[in-house]
């Protein structure tokens, strides 16, 4: 036999945590003192495992509010820029519609002209189509260029 109180489970039922109650065997109040202090380590410890999975869960659940947000966020950019580009892209085919029935109209013009003996007529118009032209494409990238500089101040 030895020194060492013996330890013997004090019920057979399990308790809810899972452990079994254990009291040592003898008068010692220190072994007592120690497995209530190691029973309140263990519920202590439990506890905080419990409180680090509530906080694990509401991390995950942030986690994944925010991936349902940003995938909703891409999902409206795209519809965005989908429909923008659409219009954009309406807007130059009617552009390009224009410019080509106004080209057409001036080369119907100007057969029509050259047809009937007007070519002083064809010639005085492309030198006045050209210097129209030149001096509203110079006029627009000029303000375009003023527009970009910082305003003076007075």
């Amino acid at each position: 036999m030895s020194d060492e109180p013996e330890i013997i489970p004090a019920d057979d039922a399990d308790r809810s945590d899972g452990l079994k109650d254990v009291t040592p065997t003898g008068d010692k109040p220190e072994l007592k003192a120690i497995t209530a202090a190691l029973k309140q380590m263990v519920e202590v410890t439990q506890q905080e495992h419990d409180l680090k999975r509530g906080d694990q869960e509401v991390e995950r659940e942030k986690i994944a509010s925010n991936e349902r947000l940003g995938l909703a966020a891409i999902e409206a950019q795209r519809e965005f820029h989908k429909e923008h580009f659409g219009r954009y892209n309406d807007h130059l085919i009617h552009r390009y519609w224009f410019i080509g029935a106004i080209v057409l109209m001036i080369l119907v013009f100007s057969g029509f002209a050259i047809w009937a003996d007007a070519k002083d007529l064809v010639m005085d118009m492309a030198k006045l189509i050209i210097g129209v032209s030149i001096g509203a494409f110079g006029g627009f990238f000029y303000g375009k260029s003023q527009g970009k500089q910082e305003p003076k101040q007075k």
